[in-house]
């Protein structure tokens, strides 16, 4: 729903990563290394991070499967590899993942790169993020994901193994399962399985046995919960009430996922008899088509998720039943498949929207900044920022917002109110820091061969940073051909500095002294630089086995 340029050179510290000494559980981090020596590969660079959406930690960075990422959208055709090759599937190495934009396709804001990124990890729910890229250069998106056995704030899980169906399939007894109260809301979700419906998977096989059940549901206000939304809320639909594809914006009622399965592995899809679904709003939720509280009576629209792509299609409307004792109000559906239920009212988009311009804010420093509803205080949407500049595009009209900017350590450095997101209207966000006790460095890394004196490497890949001191995994920006800046670094300081090339995660720990020398522990070294007009400028001989032979 909103697209921010990175310019080149953004960024991050040296990262004698990429080249040199970072941890790489594959290859070589210069095995093919000529493909990117002094090239840019593509005018469009994409890179994210997946984690925790409890702790934070990308998923699989300290051991365990990784998450599989698929593109999926209108422009899916359009993705490369970082070395140019056609490319749809992903690796995301321990959690970070980065790709590229075909570079012959050129980006606009009034038609931007569409596609969408469906997650996928073991243990944790699948889930997805669109991606919009209006303009060329770097792109970054953080995607939190829910770990099934530790959900965030928000979200209430339920396993319950009651249910049996005989030989053919058939359901013995009525199955109801229910979720705990939310504790915030009290709201619940649940779904029932008459006896005598005939169970099966997607390809027809019946399910027999004895049934797992597993039901999870959202409420709408807490802001863990709201960030974990599968697809988020700016989303493409497949097919909307009249069965065409639209781009639209959800304001969320509540999301209820269901899945059924027997001792086999097999997966419930579809059911002879209608099965009930049933999620709660909580009270006091604001029905924006009314401006009002829900009530008794209001609409609101059902919509189904597909996992695969990211896409949602049109189910039925429901009706709020009067509230319960709680004051919560009750969207039923009935259905004969199962997938992810979101209860939803569609909201129209605009194609580009406002501009905020960004003041006060350190060289190239990159930004974490999140969307507030002005009206109820309600989470909409993140993004990273490394650019003075927001554009917005394919974002609400009429919603008043506050956009929130806060740093790596999540200090908030700045805010400013937005009437319509899509008025052709500049703002001003001011994130001035407080009194600097931090440095920027202007960092220029060479890769050298002392058996190719003539052949120099200097890179281009998007890089990431976390500071060992407590702060979070930052986006830092695009090091293009070697060059990178980073802002807000402690000197001296211990920073772990990660990036991804061909699905191979390379990272290592990075010690900034007082003198700016740098030293990389796992190889025992000191690297000193040269001053190059305010630039650092660092030069590693590699390894002779890591470079091209005599």
């Amino acid at each position: 729903m909103r697209t921010s340029k990175i310019k080149p050179g953004l960024a991050a510290l040296l990262v004698l990563a990429s080249l040199l000494f970072l941890t790489c559980r594959a290859k070589s981090p210069v095995e093919d290394v000529k493909l990117i020596v002094n090239v840019e590969a593509s005018p469009v660079i994409i890179t994210g991070v997946f984690v925790n959406a409890v702790t934070g930690d990308p998923i699989g960075f300290d051991g365990g499967e990784g998450v599989e990422a698929t593109i999926t959208g209108p422009d899916k055709s359009k993705v490369v590899s970082l070395d140019g090759e056609a490319k749809t599937t992903f690796a995301a190495g321990d959690g970070f993942v980065s790709f590229a934009v075909d570079e012959n396709i050129i980006p606009q804001l009034s038609s931007p790169i569409d596609i969408t990124v469906v997650a996928k990890a073991d243990g944790y729910l699948t889930s997805s993020t669109r991606v919009l890229v209006g303009k060329p250069g770097g792109h970054a998106f953080t995607l939190p994901m829910i770990k099934l056995n530790d959900p965030p704030e928000g979200v209430n899980l339920i396993l319950d193994s009651g249910g049996q169906t005989d030989a053919t399939g058939k359901v013995i007894n009525t199955v109801h399962v229910q979720t705990a109260p939310d504790a915030r809301t009290q709201a619940i979700g649940s779904i029932t399985i008459p006896a005598g419906a005939v169970i099966k998977d997607d390809n027809g096989t019946p399910l027999t046995g004895p049934l797992t059940t597993r039901l999870i549901y959202f409420n709408n206000v807490s802001e863990p919960a709201l960030q974990s939304f599968p697809g988020g809320f700016s989303v493409r639909i497949s097919e909307n009430e009249n069965g065409n594809a639209e781009d639209a914006f959800f304001t969320t009622g509540g999301f209820l996922a269901v899945e059924v399965s027997d001792n086999s592995g097999r997966q419930a899809k579809t059911f002879s008899v209608p099965i009930t679904v049933s999620a709660q709003i909580p009270g006091g939720t604001v029905n924006p088509k009314t401006g009002q509280p829900i009530k008794n009576g209001d609409k609101i629209g059902i919509w189904s998720y597909n996992e695969e792509t990211g896409a949602w299609k049109y189910e039925a409307e429901g009706t709020a039943s009067e509230p319960d004792a709680n004051g919560n109000l009750t969207i039923t559906l009935q259905t004969n498949h199962l997938t992810f239920w979101n209860m939803d009212w569609k909201g129209p988009e605009c194609a580009v929207g406002a501009v905020v311009n960004i003041v006060g804010k350190n060289p190239d420093e990159c930004l974490f900044v999140k969307m507030i509803k002005l009206s109820t205080g309600e989470y909409i949407d993140h993004l990273d920022v490394c650019e003075d500049i927001i554009e917005f595009v394919r974002v609400p009209p009429d919603m008043p917002v506050r956009l929130e900017a806060y740093d790596d350590c999540d200090n908030l450095r700045g805010t400013v109110d937005i009437g319509n997101l899509c008025a052709n209207q500049a703002f001003v966000l001011d994130v001035t820091p407080p009194p600097p006790n931090n440095t920027t460095l202007r960092v220029k890394l060479t890769g050298v061969c002392s058996n190719q004196p003539m052949m120099q490497f200097r890179p281009t890949m998007p890089v990431w940073y976390w500071d060992q001191s407590g702060c979070r995994w930052f986006y830092a920006g695009l090091m293009r051909q070697g060059r990178i800046t980073i802002t807000g670094l402690n000197v001296p300081g211990s920073y772990v500095f990660a990036v991804v090339y061909n699905e191979v995660l390379y990272w290592g720990v990075v010690q900034i002294r007082a003198d700016y020398s740098v030293y990389v522990p796992t190889v025992g070294q000191v690297y000193n630089p040269e001053f190059e007009k305010g630039t650092l400028s660092y030069t590693v001989e590699l390894p002779l086995d890591f470079c091209v032979g005599p």
